[in-house]
């Protein structure tokens, strides 16, 4: 089985001239039995998307893979430099080839974008959710309270995780469910929790309308299923945090599940506390197991925390799954990797560049167990010692025959600084 890979990068060119370009590469079908003795595979020149973005361009993504790129530009010459935003979508094409880009009119926050059949798009929005086709016109949905996460089904059914705050601030707040059928309003908000000290929340939804929202609440970790009639499952605790946490909800088209979370203080750039990995999974059964700490990385100070969110989980419907996080050897911060299979989390393997550092960017799993990790080469956390040959973007990827990762493939050369990644993967090829 072949596979064809979109990847996108923010490369700051230079950092007074404020000019950057988002790309997207796209590596032929052929590159599926990449040779694991190469250093390098046949991935496509970077294809140039005009703009410059004001931050990582974000992929619309379905089952059936990435069908649009979206970004944002800041105009910082206009009249009022803090507003003028433009907004930027670029549909992808037969093997992945990004086209002309749009612009949206009235601009719209790209926030986190799903695509769900047909070509309809739904983007998170401070005010509510919006929705339409991959290049507008969209509708706003308004929803009384900030979305925090939303999801989207085959069928059109859209759900969004918001927080209920108190008038003074969101602290305590509690998450809250809306779910809009195909067609239909957003629904009476649905209460997930009591109220509490809250930092981050995830949500998944598989292409039957069955919902998996996790979220944080004062030092706990906790998980609910709802069902695709909107009925809530029991309060589940998952386990703890040690710091503020980032979630990666995963629910698989035959009934597994994961909830992965990420925990560190960081303020204003300064690592705070050490950053942990965290996973728990679930059978069909919808029974979580004990939680498993992936990783820990004890490295503290300024711009030293873990960037991207540091941990990805794919659960391919019948396949063995995947997770991917930044790790850390005793010396250098590390990219590691693991199988999700019947028996839980497989043994961990470092799939970047031995003797240097490394974060993650991004992972994906394709529905025939082709995988890819995007790594960011010559990351000390966030911090990087500056270009060099060992900076830029690489790749490890494997085929559902192997399953066993390559060496890094080089997607762009150093020197050269990526701010962020992400990846997917064409399902029909």
């Amino acid at each position: 089985m072949g596979m064809r890979i979109l990847g996108m990068s923010l490369v700051t060119l230079a950092l007074v001239t404020a000019t950057a370009t988002a790309t997207a590469t796209a590596v032929p079908a052929t590159a599926a039995a990449a040779p694991t003795t190469a250093a390098a595979a046949p991935w496509s020149t970077p294809a140039g998307i005009p703009g410059a973005p004001d931050s990582s361009p974000l992929l619309a993504q379905d089952a059936a893979g990435p069908q649009a790129v979206y970004w944002e530009t800041l105009d910082l010459s206009g009249p009022s430099p803090s507003t003028d935003i433009n907004t930027f979508v670029s549909p992808l094409g037969p093997g992945l080839q990004p086209g002309a880009a749009a612009v949206l009119s009235p601009p719209l926050n790209t926030g986190s974008a799903v695509a769900y059949g047909h070509g309809q798009v739904a983007l998170a929005q401070e005010s509510g959710i919006a929705t339409g086709p991959v290049t507008g016109p969209f509708v706003v949905h308004p929803l009384p309270i900030p979305v925090r996460a939303i999801a989207a089904d085959a069928s059109g059914e859209i759900a969004g995780v918001m927080e209920q705050c108190d008038p003074s601030g969101c602290d305590p707040a509690a998450p809250e469910l809306a779910i809009a059928r195909p067609g239909h309003p957003f629904g009476r908000p649905i209460r997930l929790d009591r109220k509490g000290s809250d930092n981050g929340v995830g949500l998944a939804m598989d292409q039957h309308g069955r919902i998996l929202v996790a979220w944080d609440r004062d030092g706990g970790v906790y998980a609910r299923f709802v069902s695709a009639r909107g009925k809530p499952g029991p309060l589940l605790h998952l386990g703890s945090e040690p710091a503020p946490s980032g979630f990666d909800v995963v629910i698989s088209g035959d009934g597994r599940a994961a909830v992965g979370w990420t925990s560190q203080a960081v303020d204003e750039g300064d690592a705070g506390s050490p950053f942990t990995a965290t996973l728990a999974l679930a059978g069909t059964n919808g029974r979580f197991g004990r939680a498993r700490r992936l990783a820990t990385v004890p490295v503290t100070g300024e711009e030293r925390f873990v960037p991207y969110g540091g941990l990805v989980v794919a659960l391919p419907a019948g396949r063995v799954g995947l997770a991917a996080w930044t790790g850390y050897d005793g010396t250098d911060f590390i990219v590691q990797a693991a199988s999700i299979g019947a028996r839980g989390v497989g043994t961990p393997r470092t799939v970047s560049p031995p003797g240097t550092n490394a974060v993650l960017a991004d992972a994906a799993e394709g529905p025939q167990g082709q995988a890819v990790i995007l790594i960011l080469p010559g990351l000390a956390g966030a911090l990087g010692a500056g270009p060099s040959a060992t900076d830029g973007l690489a790749a490890v990827t494997h085929t559902s025959a192997t399953r066993a990762f390559g060496p890094p493939e080089t997607i762009v050369p150093g020197p050269a600084a990526v701010d962020g990644a992400s990846v997917g993967i064409d399902a029909s090829t």
